[in-house]
């Protein structure tokens, strides 16, 4: 490190690096989304120091377009050349955008006027108009051929510029539209891909996958894109070696917990807690028993051995000869020979007792 004039400091160490610590040789990729919900386009950001959201100029095929960055500039070693970041977009330009996106919303309606008042038989998927306006792309797809020539000379009269009518496949259609597959996650034709590969149902046999169509089939009724991701590496037995691999070290770890212990307290030779309410859990079963419960125990009082649990007081049976009314007085008693049995009673229950 050296310090430069006003007390700034100059990195003189790691020579390999270019401005922003990026590294040298490699290509500053940027992403840039040129129509809102499509996938964004890779650029070259050259020199440019681009942030996130950044309104920039590329060159595409068609001549210049304004779009909108996403993300941040990566560093990546690329042995081909990607298209230009031209510069970044101005107020005006900014305000064309916006322009552009309301004329080919314009000219959607009209074109679906037209196809309708025609009786075509096709499906109006997308428009694009050139950034200059010169030119307006319209994508359809049908199911044969379609004679469109006199809805080009009505489209002509009404927008005042050049008309190109492009057919595309169901497959192109689905990476237009955009939708949600099978996995719960965006499709990946409208979210990365660029080209469609060929995927042929032996992929799916190969890979041990159900031939069930509604199972291997995306949104727009042709086998699914990603079938073709790892079907190299079951075709070569790469994913069979893998597989043993894993099935290998499962049963080795399925080994090792077999020979550890359970309760690790208990094998080591631990002290368990002793009978009849040791511990705590004893305490506790001591507590809800009560004094005198549970242990079988017998106390003696008085001379008489006595047991641990209460004993409900019986009621003294009462003598035939007690108290009995004498006969001959019509059932009545005195006052007297009342007491006189209550008495004799509670002496009779205290000796019982």
């Amino acid at each position: 490190m050296q310090e430069k004039e006003g007390g700034q400091l100059e990195n003189t160490e790691g020579g390999g690096q270019g401005p922003g610590g990026d590294v040298a040789g490699a290509t500053r990729v940027a992403a840039v989304r040129l129509r809102p919900g499509l996938p964004p386009d890779h650029f070259d950001a050259g020199a440019l120091d681009l942030r996130d959201g950044e309104w920039v100029v590329v060159e595409t095929p068609h001549g210049p377009e304004v779009g909108q960055t996403v993300g941040r500039v990566v560093s990546l070693p690329l042995d081909a050349s990607l298209p230009q970041v031209v510069r970044i977009a101005s107020t005006e330009e900014i305000k064309s955008y916006g322009a552009n996106l309301e004329r080919e919303k314009k000219a959607w309606r009209i074109c679906q006027e037209l196809i309708d008042n025609h009786g075509l038989e096709m499906k109006l998927v997308r428009v694009e108009s050139f950034f200059d306006g010169s030119k307006i792309i319209f994508y359809y797809s049908a199911d044969g051929r379609v004679d469109f020539r006199e809805l080009v000379k009505d489209l002509v009269k009404a927008l005042h510029t050049r008309i190109e009518m492009r057919q595309i496949g169901i497959r192109h259609e689905a990476k237009m539209v955009g939708g949600i597959g099978s996995c719960g996650r965006a499709i990946c034709c409208a979210g990365f891909m660029k080209n469609f590969a060929p995927v042929s149902i032996k992929m799916a046999k190969v890979q041990n996958l159900p031939l069930n169509p509604n199972k291997i089939s995306g949104l727009c009724g042709r086998l699914l894109c990603c079938i073709t991701y790892e079907y190299q590496a079951y075709a070569d037995g790469t994913m069979a070696a893998w597989a043993k691999e894993a099935a290998e070290a499962a049963r080795i770890q399925a080994e090792a917990l077999a020979d550890e212990p359970v309760f690790p307290g208990l094998d080591s030779g631990g002290e368990e807690p002793a009978e009849g309410g040791g511990g705590q859990s004893g305490e506790r079963q001591a507590r809800r028993e009560g004094p005198g419960q549970g242990s079988g125990r017998t106390e003696k009082k008085g001379g008489r051995r006595r047991s641990g649990r209460r004993r409900r007081p019986q009621k003294a049976k009462q003598k035939g000869g007690n108290g009995s009314a004498a006969k001959g007085q019509g059932g009545k008693q005195s006052n007297k020979s009342r007491r006189g049995k209550r008495k004799r009673d509670e002496q009779g229950n205290g000796r019982k007792q």
